[in-house]
Formats: C-alpha cells, structure tokens, sequence
C-alpha cells in the first residue's frame, strides 16, 4: 500500500460503526488473549510450577499464539500503531507497515524534516561505510538523534537507532596517517560547536 494513505470516513453514523467494529475486534482479541493466559497457569498449577517437556511445549504454543494475537491487533487498522487510539481516520505509514492515526503521523512528518537535522540534510559522503560495520560497534551512540530521520529506510538508516549514520554527513576522508590537510566542505552546513 502507498505510504500515506488515508482512510477516512466522514459520515458520523458509519464512524460510529466503525468505531464499535474495531473495538469489537479489540475485545475479541484480548478475550482470546487472557483466556490463553489463564490455560497457561492452569498448566503450571497442574504440575504445580514444575512442568514436564510436554507442559513447556504447551506453554510455548500458548505464548505463540498470545504473541501471533498482539502481532495481528498491533498491525490493524483497529488502532494507531503508535497512540492506540481506536475512534479516528488512520493513514498507512508503509515505513513501519502500520495504520497510524491522522495526528501521530502529521507528528511524525514534522519531526523527520532534514532542515531540522545536523547539516540540515544535507550528505556529504555518499558513499562512506558505516563504521559500525568495521568496528562491530557504533562510535555515534547518542549522537545518531541529532542525524536525520525517514520515512522509509534507506541505505544510510541506521537499522538499531532509526536515523541515518553521521558517517554520511560529517566524515573527511583524511586520517592521522594521511598528510592532506582538511579542506573546507562547501555542502557541510553547520559545525559542531552549532
């Protein structure tokens, strides 16, 4: 489905139906849920909380299914993906592959802006290799909230924070070992101390 689309109803009366629709699946979900949690316990009370393989094999279904349960209601249209409001038009962010409601994405929108990010945006080493990569851990940490966000991941995002990696915006290609001077990059927009 195409990011951003929306599903909107304006018809009070069939908003009301559709209301009570969606948390009639909600309901149904978590009825379904707590009763797979109460069969679990009466399992560990059965074997009096020491449970034979067949019993863990029990629970681990039970925990499946509870968690299959989660997975289908979180990646409805029932409820935003990030609020969990229930009663409002939702858009498909196709980022995440979840409905979210009108206003968590309009937030979402103004925070992922490039002219509110470091360098506003702006990459200046295209084809720069995340150093997490050689490393095997990421010298950003922290720093990575400041580094632009997307909608969609591309091959700059970050895959564990979400934002692009500041290699792609603030690395020279000079070293202590390389005898070049740093040059002043024309498409590096702020500096540190900004």
């Amino acid at each position: 489905m195409k990011h951003g689309k929306i599903i909107s109803i304006k018809n009070p009366e069939l908003r009301k139906i559709r209301n009570n629709l969606r948390r009639l699946n909600k309901e149904a979900v978590w009825s379904r849920h707590n009763s797979l949690r109460i069969k679990k316990n009466e399992i560990l009370e059965k074997s009096e909380n020491n449970p034979t393989d067949t019993d863990i094999k029990a629970i681990q279904r039970l925990n499946k299914e509870q968690s299959d349960l989660r997975v289908l209601l979180k990646f409805s249209i029932c409820k935003c993906g990030m609020c969990n409001a229930d009663d409002v038009d939702m858009v498909w962010h196709a980022g995440w592959g979840e409905w979210w409601c009108l206003k968590c994405f309009k937030e979402e929108e103004e925070i992922i802006v490039p002219e509110d990010k470091f360098n506003k945006g702006v990459i200046v080493h295209e084809n720069a290799e995340k150093p997490c990569h050689i490393l095997k851990w990421c010298p950003y940490g922290v720093l990575v909230e400041n580094f632009r966000l997307r909608n969609m991941d591309s091959k700059y995002t970050c895959l564990v924070f979400d934002h692009d990696c500041p290699v792609f915006y603030v690395s020279e290609p000079i070293s202590e070992s390389t005898n070049l001077k740093p040059q002043k990059n024309r498409n590096l927009k702020d500096n540190l101390r900004n």
